[in-house]
């Protein structure tokens, strides 16, 4: 055999070996499985951790958007989805130079009505009246609503005893009123007897009793309703219709009203000629501060989780 056959041909490549997919999977499962044994308990530790970390993250984004939101829809029921609008005769009386008098009339209550088609309703009220109260016994002073019959529906206005105000009195036909249970234990009467009351000077038959409005002063809690119209005829200036109360669908509704009512009024009477209260703007502000401490646990949460996932 010659030299040149002996020779080893060191030209052709050398082939070089590659693992297949499955090969690789399996040497990386062989290497996780070493580094489980090896390290058992930093594996505890970190499996422990990340639990944690998840469990809490759970907790306060189901359990807690979900007790807030049920908080809310209570609040919101409560307090009533309404916002007041109530007249102001503006700046260095503003609204003198158009109108004799600062007072809402039938024109701006109509413009609402017309202009907030979306609204659940626009109804003329009057709330924080203060009247005289007198029974046989006793006389006192104390704060009166007058509500619509819409408004009357509303859960503040709701009689846990007795029964809501006939449409013969919201008509001005009879004159009844609803009491709260506190006034009802001041005077010392029962439901069943029938009782009456003069509110200055003016009997009424009390037909139900309510509960003290939310987040009123004690000395708010002896209030009387009685039907919008009654008051109206009995104790309110011809064209002055009180306040005005614009109501919602839904809470997402209200920065759209809102505005809308603050457009309206701007065009019919003039800037800063009326202010609006709610007590939703309250619970705006409440559901911004627990919504802030969900965002700040769920941020901790998943910061727990990323530590230990190093």
């Amino acid at each position: 055999m010659s030299r040149d056959h002996k020779r080893t041909n060191y030209s052709q490549p050398m082939t070089t070996y590659e693992p297949n997919r499955l090969s690789k999977a399996v040497c990386f499962c062989k290497i996780i499985y070493q580094g489980i044994r090896i390290n058992r308990f930093q594996l505890f530790l970190t499996t422990l951790t990340m639990s944690i970390g998840s469990l809490g993250l759970a907790l306060t984004i189901f359990l807690g958007d979900g007790a807030q939101g049920v908080m809310w829809e209570s609040l919101e029921k409560l307090l009533g989805s309404w916002t007041v609008v109530a007249p102001h005769q503006g700046q260095d009386g503003t609204i003198f130079k158009t109108r004799p008098s600062h007072h809402f009339n039938q024109e701006d209550l109509s413009q609402l009505q017309q202009g907030i088609p979306v609204a659940r309703f626009v109804s003329p009220a009057v709330f924080d009246m203060p009247v005289t109260a007198r029974t046989k016994d006793r006389e006192v002073n104390l704060h009166m609503d007058a509500v619509t019959k819409t408004l009357g529906r509303e859960e503040i206005f709701r009689p846990i005893l007795g029964r809501e105000l006939a449409d013969e009195a919201h008509r001005g036909f009879t004159r009844e009123c609803l009491v709260t249970d506190s006034l009802m234990n001041s005077f010392g009467l029962d439901l069943d007897d029938n009782p009456k009351i003069v509110l200055n000077g003016h009997l009424f038959n009390i037909v139900g009793v309510v509960k003290p409005p939310p987040l009123h002063r004690d000395s708010f809690s002896e209030r009387v309703v009685i039907p919008y119209n009654i008051a109206r005829s009995l104790w309110m200036n011809p064209g002055n219709i009180g306040i005005i109360v614009v109501a919602w669908h839904d809470t997402g509704d209200m920065h759209h009203i809102i505005t809308r009512i603050k457009t309206i009024l701007d065009s019919t009477r003039g800037e800063k000629t009326y202010y609006l209260t709610s007590k939703q703007f309250q619970i705006q502000s409440g559901r911004k501060i627990v919504n802030t401490f969900i965002m700040a646990g769920t941020t901790q949460s998943i910061f727990c989780i990323f530590i230990a996932s190093i």
